[in-house]
């Protein structure tokens, strides 16, 4: 029944999807075809089903990946599926079955490869349309990039420091919008919320990585002692503002815990945690105003809210 190509090529690929590994295939379809249990024109089907199968692996752990590995694997699977002459391949080593099927696997790879080089942007546009881009797939990509930091070499001392304020302020509301969300996630648990607020936690952590290494180019520029203060300023407000994140994992871990232990809040604590995390959510706002427009007007405020929140 092999003779038959369509037949040898689904056989390939059900028999690597379940070793889950295409050279093991071609191992074992090569000893059958030297030890004369295959020809050649039933082992290169096995071997182009081998090639095709080694992108099951792929596909099945994408069931359980992220939006970008389905991406992923639907590309690895249409990057493998080509033809190959087989005629010509047989001459390159007549007598020879063992290297003709070696050849087959290695000679498909490439072909595979160059066809799909000038189709790159197709295949790409193909994978997105099967697994579309969510708006908040470019949002965390955005998330998780420099906006403003992107050429302080390139521009004046003052408007570098105003460039990496801004880009500060920035990963400053992406912390504290997360601290929020870790709080409505441990009011109103779910585990999407808990998901949503860890997958924010490392775009925070990236951008806080970015804008450190960016912060090194300040270094170069001619600042004056005061602008030189200013940077490290900045750089301890990183740091603060990365912790605010850290927080917000904490905070979804500690109702996870409590969900597990079944423990339960009375209505009087969860009332005074409510009123506690409010006044230290719009000290964090308002924080990042100041640090924003430089306008200090509001310190006094603040330290009202940090006293509300230190008498709870």
């Amino acid at each position: 029944t092999l003779n038959n190509p369509a037949l040898a090529i689904l056989f390939g690929i059900a028999f690597t999807a379940l070793l889950q590994s295409s050279s093991s295939s071609t191992v074992i379809f090569q000893a059958f075809a030297i030890q004369g249990l295959l020809s050649y024109n039933v082992a290169v089907y096995l071997v182009i089903g081998a090639a095709i199968g080694s992108v099951t692996p792929n596909l099945l752990a994408s069931l359980t990946a992220n939006r970008n590995g389905k991406r992923a694997a639907i590309l690895i699977a249409l990057i493998n599926i080509f033809p190959i002459i087989l005629t010509g391949i047989q001459s390159l080593s007549p007598n020879d079955i063992g290297r003709q099927l070696a050849n087959t696997h290695t000679i498909f790879a490439i072909i595979a490869v160059l066809v799909e080089l000038p189709f790159t942007g197709k295949l790409i546009w193909l994978a997105e349309k099967i697994v579309p881009v969510l708006p908040e797939e470019n949002q965390q990509m955005e998330d998780r990039s420099l906006v403003y930091m992107t050429q302080l070499t390139k521009v004046p001392a003052p408007v570098a420091l105003r460039q990496t304020q801004r880009e500060i302020t920035r990963m400053g509301h992406i912390a504290a919008d997360n601290l929020q969300r870790a709080l409505d996630c441990f009011f109103h648990y779910n585990s999407a919320k808990a998901a949503s607020v860890r997958s924010h936690e490392e775009s925070v952590n990236i951008l806080n990585h970015l804008i450190a290494d960016a912060m090194v180019d300040l270094r170069s520029l001619d600042l004056s002692p005061e602008n030189m203060r200013r940077v490290s300023m900045m750089t301890i407000a990183v740091t603060d503002i990365e912790r605010l994140s850290d927080h917000a994992e904490n905070i979804v871990e500690y109702i996870e815990q409590m969900n597990t232990k079944k423990a339960e809040m009375s209505d009087a604590a969860r009332k005074e945690l409510i009123d506690m995390s409010k006044d230290a959510m719009d000290a964090v706002y308002m924080a990042l105003d100041i640090f924003e427009k430089d306008d200090y007007n509001k310190l006094d405020q603040i330290e009202i809210l940090e006293q509300h929140v230190d008498d709870h």
